[in-house]
């Protein structure tokens, strides 16, 4: 709810767009739209006084004042820069939490996202094929994608539900 998405439309290239979901319209499964199939119940809407809220939600749950995340990992990338920029300063404005931006090389940044060793990374997502498991593999537990060692059994029951879905 705290980053503005559009601004980073200017910095695409031209093949790229913002989009509001993580799986854009356009990607197709079993046929259809994935959109047509999971619907758009979680929009990546721009609202700061949802990100407060949420945050102080968040806070109250921990039981917590604030929460430092320290570092935002990037790659030595302009792109990367610019977005990790734009980031740090939308959670030091919306949410009053202090952060720093740690540059390092994809391999290096990767290794520390492997070993569980950040709070927060700016990784892009890349999908190799036109199906949203392209972008939900990042996130399966049992994915050679999945470097973040992400699990959820909501997610993967979710997913599971969404493959047989026609």
């Amino acid at each position: 709810f705290a980053v503005d998405r559009s601004l980073f439309a200017g910095e695409l290239p031209e093949n790229m767009s913002v989009t509001s979901t993580l799986i854009p319209p356009a990607i197709p499964s079993n046929g259809r739209s994935f959109r047509e199939i999971a619907g758009n119940a979680a929009p990546l809407t721009y609202s700061p006084d949802l990100a407060r809220r949420a945050y102080r939600k968040g806070m109250d749950d921990l039981q917590a004042d604030s929460l430092a995340f320290g570092q935002i990992l990037i790659c030595d990338d302009p792109a990367q820069s610019m977005v990790a920029g734009y980031l740090q300063r939308t959670l030091q404005q919306y949410l009053a939490s202090p952060i720093g931006i740690t540059t390092l090389s994809r391999e290096e940044l990767m290794q520390r996202v492997r070993s569980g060793d950040y709070a927060a990374a700016v990784i892009p997502l890349t999908a190799d094929h036109a199906s949203p498991d392209a972008i939900f593999s990042y996130f399966r537990s049992d994915s050679f994608n999945n470097f973040t060692s992400f699990q959820n059994s909501r997610f993967e029951n979710l997913l599971q539900s969404l493959s047989g879905a026609s």
